[in-house]
């Protein structure tokens, strides 16, 4: 059974593909082909909240955090524009993007945006990444299930 994580993760890669700048390149895994950029990459991070109600059904509240990383290539001529294109796309998606069919109670405004790069890879890339926190509940022990 796989983790409701994983069923959240497949709806904002949903949510975000056919945005302007990258089109269909949006990937829910943490690892990217390099020849399809630009592009968005939805890595599913850490839960560091995890709070049990205390009823006969327990149901476990998870604070997920989202980080969503906007890259491009390091060379390109118009990185920063391209960049904060993405960013904003990608903001406004989300926004709109409700509960994504019930699986998740809320996805909240960026918490954090931070800038870096990789020039360990074939062709060097820039990359900015946002830091979303999602809440989703799921009934303990079956934590693949969304409720």
């Amino acid at each position: 059974m796989a983790h409701a994580r994983t069923a959240i993760r497949s709806a904002i890669v949903t949510a975000l593909t056919g945005l302007t700048t990258t089109g269909t390149n949006v990937f829910g895994e943490r690892a990217f082909p390099t020849d399809k950029l630009p592009c968005l990459q939805v890595i599913t991070g850490d839960e560091p909240e995890i709070v049990e109600s205390l009823n006969s059904s327990p149901i476990l509240e998870r604070h997920l955090h989202l980080l969503v990383r906007c890259i491009a290539k390091a060379k390109m001529p118009t990185l920063d524009i391209t960049l904060d294109n993405m960013l904003a796309e990608v903001e406004i998606a989300l926004n709109s993007a409700g509960t994504l069919s019930n699986k998740v109670k809320d996805i909240s405004a960026p918490k954090s945006i931070e800038y870096g790069g990789d020039d360990t890879l074939e062709q060097p890339v820039a990359i900015a990444q946002m830091t979303f926190e999602v809440i989703y509940f799921t009934k303990a022990g079956t934590p693949g299930t969304s409720i």
